[in-house]
């Protein structure tokens, strides 16, 4: 399995150093989870004052959000949006508080105009050395389908 993971993550010779063991988690986290997914860590680029996305999952920007709380998960996206990122990875291993399953369900669902609108196609949610992966479909489906999907990780109910 390690081997098949390692194949499908690549790795740019300038990425971020002082990020790249926790972007490698996360990745191998999503990649363990999703078999069929790709992930390239990206180079590191500060243009503009704004920090270039970490990652291309399935050849789609994306940038980890190391939340502190279920809070944290709008300004990730708020976030992950000034940097045209169609992905988001909540990364809720960074700094490991314990999370609400509703509340935070309550708080990806509130980001429903980001999916609606194209803005944001997906979300991985990345817990525990696994992944969850969030679409339109769920939001669309409401709080109780996103829910379900977390019940498979290590949050509070």
């Amino acid at each position: 399995m390690e081997k098949d993971i390692n194949r499908r993550l690549t790795i740019h010779p300038e990425a971020n150093k002082s990020e790249l063991l926790d972007n490698v988690r996360a990745a191998k986290s999503i990649l363990k989870s999703f078999p069929n997914t790709k992930i390239y860590i990206r180079g590191h680029i500060l243009k503009d004052g704004v920090k270039n996305p970490e990652y291309l999952i399935d050849g789609l920007l994306a940038d980890r959000k190391g939340i502190r709380g279920d809070r944290g998960v709008t300004s990730g996206f708020k976030s992950a949006i000034l940097q045209n990122c169609k992905v988001v990875v909540i990364d809720l291993d960074m700094h490991k508080p314990r999370y609400n399953r509703a509340k935070l369900a309550q708080k990806i669902l509130w980001r429903q105009d980001d999916f609606k609108r194209g803005i944001i196609e997906s979300c991985y949610v990345v817990k525990n050395d696994s992944a969850v992966l969030i679409t339109a479909a769920e939001i669309e489906k409401g709080e109780e389908a996103i829910i379900s999907k977390f019940k498979k990780m290590d949050l509070q109910s």
